[in-house]
């Protein structure tokens, strides 16, 4: 009963994941051509909401209540009504947002979202017990869920600043720079660590525990002040500035000592499945890419590209999300069992699915970089909406695929 509760759970992230894919390519539809009843703004705010939380962070809270923290039985139920009070919050956002931006309807399940992510963190604190201090990978987790809760601030800002019509005051946007920050250098970074280092745990991969866990409590320390880099833009006092650089360094620091511990587990990477092996390759490079460029934002010459171009913001936002992010969930699940590609349509599927985020950020850079000269790519906007028509179709493919091998079973 819990593999295939596991297994379904899965699915249903899975199938969020393309309705994200359907928004994005609406969106890069009306941006390419015209699409006049399509309010891009607040489409955009559907389509981030429902893609952190109706699948990063949903697939997150999967692969924590049933690999990360094993749940006691007195907790079974509540993480089963957990698991569907984050899909109402997440569907209620997708389908607020795009009507209303920040309105009554869809503040309200936003707000829905930060309590029971509150109520989620409480009931895994409370069920860890001794397990903080023994367990590097329930520490890890632990820093991700505090990361987690520390995020919620920036949709309580806006919502306030929305509210007090206050939309476009600097404040604004740096909420909103808050939000990401803490989902993406905190939750997300923090919450695949965590799982990362639990499957090497299980898989009795041996590695530098000790290395690992001074590098994760670096990054731990450094967050909250890596925060200051997503503001340089404000022109915050030196002070500021110094703290923000200090803390950008040290992340760094933090990063290379965990890529020279993890170096060990290339000896076995035959102990993973193929696709596994490639996506998180992929995803350790995107990681890597992220870590470089953050450093480089820092270099007060460089500072303006990193905020100024838009391509080049999204180009950042995609690269952690999709190539960083979500190449490693999947895989994760595809090594857990939840997920199958063993058949050909989901492995082509898949293939599909990775080529057309590897297109996406090769575009976008392009992009960004010819922004910087002011030079304007006439055939980016339509080549984007094929490329998003591509991971639309590979994961359209991948969840098919999962569908017939259920069919199957029961056929057997």
């Amino acid at each position: 009963m819990e593999e295939t509760t596991y297994r379904n759970w899965s699915l249903l992230s899975l199938a969020n994941l393309c309705m994200v894919a359907l928004l994005g390519a609406l969106m890069r539809y009306k941006i390419a051509f015209s699409f006049p009843i399509l309010d891009h703004r607040q489409t955009m705010h559907g389509h981030s909401h429902f893609a952190f939380s109706g699948w990063v962070s949903l697939a997150i809270f999967i692969a924590f209540v049933f690999y990360l923290f094993p749940k006691s039985p007195s907790y079974d139920k509540v993480y089963k009504l957990q698991f569907w009070l984050f899909l109402l919050s997440a569907f209620g956002m997708l389908l607020s947002f795009p009507f209303q931006g920040y309105g009554p309807v869809s503040i309200a399940f936003s707000t829905l979202s930060i309590l029971v992510s509150f109520w989620f963190s409480i009931s895994i604190f409370k069920d860890i017990k001794g397990k903080l201090f023994t367990d590097l990978s329930v520490l890890t987790g632990v820093f991700a869920l505090i990361f987690y809760v520390l995020s919620a601030a920036g949709p309580v800002m806006l919502s306030y600043l929305m509210i007090a019509k206050q939309a476009g005051t600097n404040w604004y946007l740096a909420s909103v720079y808050l939000y990401l920050h803490f989902n993406y250098n905190g939750w997300f970074l923090f919450g695949i660590l965590a799982l990362f280092i639990n499957q090497l745990e299980r898989m009795g991969i041996d590695f530098n525990q000790r290395r690992v866990k001074t590098a994760v409590i670096l990054l731990a320390i450094s967050c909250i002040p890596a925060f200051f880099l997503s503001v340089l833009w404000m022109q915050p006092p030196l002070l500021i500035r110094v703290i923000a650089i200090a803390a950008d360094i040290l992340q760094f620091v933090a990063f290379l000592q965990l890529m020279v511990s993890f170096k060990i587990i290339t000896r076995n990477a035959k102990l993973f499945m193929r696709p596994v092996r490639w996506l998180w390759g992929l995803s350790a490079t995107a990681l890597s890419i992220k870590f470089l460029l953050q450093l480089l934002s820092a270099i007060p010459s460089l500072e303006k590209y990193a905020f100024a171009y838009r391509p080049i913001v999204i180009g950042y936002i995609h690269l952690v999300l999709l190539g960083f992010v979500t190449l490693f969930l999947i895989g994760f699940f595809i090594q857990s069992g939840a997920f199958k590609v063993e058949k050909r349509w989901p492995l082509i599927g898949l293939i599909l699915f990775v080529f057309g985020v590897l297109l996406n950020e090769i575009l976008l850079m392009i992009q960004g970089i010819l922004s910087i000269s002011y030079q304007h790519v006439h055939w980016a906007n339509p080549t984007l909406f094929v490329v998003s028509l591509i991971m639309l179709s590979g994961l359209l493919l991948l969840v098919d695929g999962q569908r017939q091998g259920d069919s199957r079973a029961q056929e057997k």
